[in-house]
């Protein structure tokens, strides 16, 4: 009775390790060692996945074997590209978030253009924080997300005027 259950449990095992090689050989087959930025054909040879231009972006993920059907599709709203190549397409930036007014709007080819602060804020110097020039009034958990987001913009931060109020 104990060689029967021993030799049903190896009869488990074996067909487990066959299905892992089958499913293991099935993804290896079908993408083989194509790079990361081609796709395999039908004819199973590997293809460079397309470029697209300024304002395009690939319609589905391509490379290492998948992304046959991908093509250049439009930037989607509020999203640009500049160049031509591989990159998806990236956020506009919101002038809005940079306390200033919007010069030029963003188009699926350009950024957003921000001018001026907006009324009531300053730009911030190197003079008053030593790292991003960044201080909202106190609230840390906004200031925290802000600066994250902050990263990634090429403007001078324009902050909150901080008035003294005069007390008698």
């Amino acid at each position: 009775m104990a060689l029967k259950v021993l030799l049903e449990q190896e009869k488990r095992f074996f067909t487990l390790l066959v299905l892992l090689g089958y499913l293991s050989c099935k993804v290896t087959c079908e993408t083989g060692d194509c790079r990361q930025q081609e796709f395999r054909d039908r004819s199973g040879n590997c293809v460079p996945c397309n470029q697209c231009g300024p304002g395009m972006e690939l319609s589905k993920e391509c490379g290492f074997g998948y992304g046959e059907d991908a093509q250049c599709v439009t930037c989607r709203l509020h999203r640009f590209k500049e160049d031509w190549g591989f990159q998806k397409c990236k956020p506009c930036l919101d002038c809005a978030v940079v306390n200033r007014f919007q010069k030029a709007n963003c188009s699926a080819t350009s950024d957003a253009i921000c001018g001026d602060c907006l009324p009531g804020v300053q730009q911030k110097g190197p003079h008053q924080t030593p790292d991003t020039g960044i201080l909202i009034l106190d609230f840390p958990a906004f200031r925290t997300m802000r600066n994250k987001f902050l990263l990634f913009i090429n403007y001078p931060v324009c902050d909150f005027l901080l008035q003294q109020h005069k007390t008698d």
